[in-house]
């Protein structure tokens, strides 16, 4: 729940625009992003990126879990704030993380 805290209060002072837009459609941090840090994003991807991610999970720790949630919603804000309801749903806890590979590479996603 720290972590969430964490991601709120970053939301807010980077992405005021993307906290409105959640808070709007009734969607608290923890139930936008909370599964991704409960399944380190492994669920919603492909093996050999999950591998990925967990490695930099375990040299980084949770550090390396919110560098690419930033990373992701930097990316996205702006598809984000166009959904609502369900669409809002499934684009945060899957659509987000496979579009952002596709498009830009586990690499671009990692690095520092």
């Amino acid at each position: 729940m720290e972590l969430i805290d964490v991601v709120e209060e970053e939301l807010k002072a980077k992405w005021p625009r993307l906290a409105d837009h959640l808070e709007r459609e009734n969607f608290t941090v923890g139930a936008a992003f909370s599964p991704l840090f409960i399944t380190l994003y492994i669920y919603q991807i492909e093996h050999q990126h999950a591998m990925r991610i967990f490695e930099f999970f375990i040299l980084d720790g949770e550090d390396s879990l919110l560098r690419i949630l930033y990373r992701l919603i930097d990316l996205k804000a702006d598809k984000i704030c166009e959904l609502q309801e369900m669409a809002l749903m499934s684009y945060l806890r899957t659509d987000l993380i496979n579009e952002c590979i596709s498009e830009y590479g586990m690499v671009y996603l990692l690095d520092y």
